[in-house]
C-alpha cells in the first residue's frame, strides 16, 4: 500500500491557495494549510488541517510539527501599492519566504511549489517567454523576483527541488470580489453599474482547474525542478471585450470605462508563451474563456 503524501501549502486559504487544497484531499493527501487568519465559511474544506499564524516571525514555525513531502507556497498579499505601503508589501513577503525556506531548505523534501507571477517579467508587447528580462514595476512584482532568484540560486548549488509557477491571472468560482472578473460579475448579476480603467490592456485569463493541474503536474515532473515555467492561457483579450462578453451572459446591470486609474505599475499587455510549459509538464489549459466565465458566473 502506497504510503500517504503530506502537503503543506501556505497562502492556503487564498483563492489558489484553497482550489490546491482541494484538489490534494481529492488525491487523498494529508492536507495542511497555513494562513493568517482562519477561512471564509464557504473556503472551509473538510479534511484540511488548518494552521493560523503570521510568517514573518519565525518562532511561530514551531506549530508545524509534521513532515512534509510537498510545500506549495501560494503565500502573500498580490496587491500593487506604492509608497511605505508598497514597500511593507515587499518585505512582507521577503520575510515570509525566508522563513518558509529556513524551515525546510535542509529538510528532505520531495517538491517546492512556488506560486510566481506574471508582473515579475519587464513589460513587453509580445508574448512572454521564461527567458524574457525581468524588470517588475510594482513592489508586489518585484517581492515575487526576488523569491524566484533566491530559489534558483538554491537549486543551482544544492538542487533544491523547486518550480517556479508564473501565473496569468488566474480566475474561476470562489475569488474575492477584489479582482476584475469577480468583480464585473458580482456588480452585474446585483444590477448594478460597475466602473472601470480605460479597457485597452491585453490581458492573459487562466481557468483555476487549468492552473491547479499544472500544479499538481509538476509536484511529479522532475523535469521541472530548477525552472520557471509560464502558466496561463496562452490567449489575450482585450477588456473592454471581456467585459462585454460578461455583460452578454448575464444581461444585467451597466459598465463604464475610463472611470478609473490603472494600478500603479500595470502593464498595457500580458500575454504569455506557454510553449515550456506544455513541453515539459505535457499540460496544456482545457477550459475556454466562455466556458471559464459561465462557470464563474453559476458559482456566484
Amino acid at each position: 500500500m502506497a504510503k500517504v503524501k503530506t502537503i503543506i501549502v501556505f497562502g492556503g486559504t487564498g483563492f489558489i491557495g484553497y482550489h490546491v487544497c482541494k484538489r490534494a484531499v481529492k488525491k487523498n493527501f494529508k492536507v495542511f494549510s497555513v494562513s493568517k487568519k482562519p477561512p471564509k465559511i464557504k473556503r472551509k474544506i473538510k479534511g484540511v488541517k488548518y494552521l493560523f499564524f503570521d510568517i514573518t516571525k519565525y518562532t511561530n514555525f514551531k506549530k508545524i510539527e509534521n513532515s512534509f513531502n510537498i510545500v506549495v507556497n501560494a503565500s502573500g498579499y498580490g496587491k500593487h501599492l506604492k509608497g511605505s505601503s508598497g514597500l511593507k508589501l515587499f518585505n512582507s513577503h521577503r520575510k515570509g519566504f525566508d522563513n518558509i525556506l529556513k524551515n525546510f531548505k535542509n529538510k528532505k523534501i520531495e517538491k517546492f511549489i512556488q506560486i510566481g507571477s506574471s508582473f515579475e517579467y519587464k513589460e513587453n508587447n509580445f508574448p512572454l517567454k521564461e527567458s524574457n528580462k525581468t524588470k517588475p514595476k510594482s513592489y508586489y512584482g518585484k517581492a515575487k523576483l526576488l523569491i524566484t532568484k533566491n530559489l534558483l540560486n538554491l537549486y543551482k548549488k544544492n538542487k533544491f527541488p523547486v518550480t517556479i509557477l508564473r501565473i496569468f491571472q488566474a480566475y474561476g468560482p470562489m475569488q474575492d470580489n477584489n479582482r476584475l472578473i469577480p468583480y464585473v460579475i458580482s456588480g452585474l448579476k446585483k444590477n448594478k453599474k460597475i466602473f472601470l480603467s480605460e479597457g485597452n490592456q491585453i490581458r492573459d485569463f487562466c481557468y483555476i482547474d487549468d492552473i491547479v493541474n499544472a500544479i499538481f503536474l509538476s509536484i511529479r515532473n522532475k523535469s521541472s525542478n530548477g525552472r520557471i515555467l509560464n502558466i496561463g492561457s496562452g490567449e489575450g483579450i482585450n477588456i473592454i471585450n471581456l467585459v462585454s462578453k460578461i455583460h452578454n451572459l448575464i444581461r444585467k446591470g451597466e459598465f463604464y470605462f475610463n472611470r478609473r486609474k490603472l494600478h500603479h505599475g500595470e502593464s498595457k499587455i500580458i500575454i504569455p508563451d506557454i510553449t515550456l510549459s506544455k513541453k515539459i509538464l505535457k499540460w496544456r489549459p482545457k477550459i475556454k474563456l466562455n466556458i471559464g466565465l459561465k462557470k464563474t458566473i453559476a458559482s456566484k
